[in-house]
């Protein structure tokens, strides 16, 4: 079902974003699972796996990767981590972020999970380079093995690594994938539970 929800949301959002300029976060949810500590459990070395696929802007994999990670780094609630996708073998095998840029529109929650480093899926890696008026997809998660604890779609203008309007809607979307706080959590988070005074 979120896959589906996901899927639809990020295919109604590239319609709407051809029409009216693109660069928005259109959905995130949050797995009632999640909560802050675990990302500091997670970020305990100093670092996190990242998988970063796609290459929007033709710079090749390690030039993308690198701007990617960078506009990632301080974007976070949680520990001072660092953001790789050449980890070592002392980060912690559970965790990691996925980063697909012009995925597939069917691409949702615990697929985005399953995709790891060297893995380019198919339709992540077109033949045929979309046009500059072509927003970017981005579809985002922070997992725990193959579960997305959090996970987002979107889109942004297709400029280039060296925009600050790269940057900054990368840093949005690292900050959404880690929220202080998990609504979710909250026993009345839908407002249908008697609260006393």
């Amino acid at each position: 079902m979120k896959r589906a929800t996901l899927a639809a949301a990020a295919a109604i959002l590239v319609t709407s974003c051809a029409l009216s300029g693109p660069t928005r976060i259109s959905h995130n949810t949050i797995d009632p699972a999640y909560r802050l500590n675990e990302v500091f459990y997670a970020g305990a070395p100093g670092a996190m796996r990242t998988v970063v696929t796609g290459d929007p802007f033709g710079v090749g994999r390690e030039r993308f990767d690198e701007a990617v990670t960078e506009a990632m780094y301080g974007h976070h609630f949680g520990p001072n981590m660092e953001f790789v996708t050449d980890p070592t073998d002392d980060l912690n095998r559970h965790y990691k972020v996925v980063m697909m840029f012009d995925g597939p529109l069917s691409t949702g929650g615990r697929a985005v999970c399953h995709v790891s480093n060297g893995v380019q899926p198919a339709a992540a890696t077109p033949t045929a380079t979309p046009s500059a008026d072509q927003p970017v997809r981005v579809i985002a998660a922070f997992c725990r093995d193959d579960l997305p604890l959090t996970e987002l779609a979107g889109v942004m203008a297709r400029t280039g690594v060296d925009d600050p309007a790269f940057r900054s809607f990368v840093g949005q979307v690292t900050m959404r994938l880690f929220p202080a706080d998990n609504p979710e959590a909250h026993p009345d988070r839908d407002g249908d539970v008697f609260m006393p005074f």
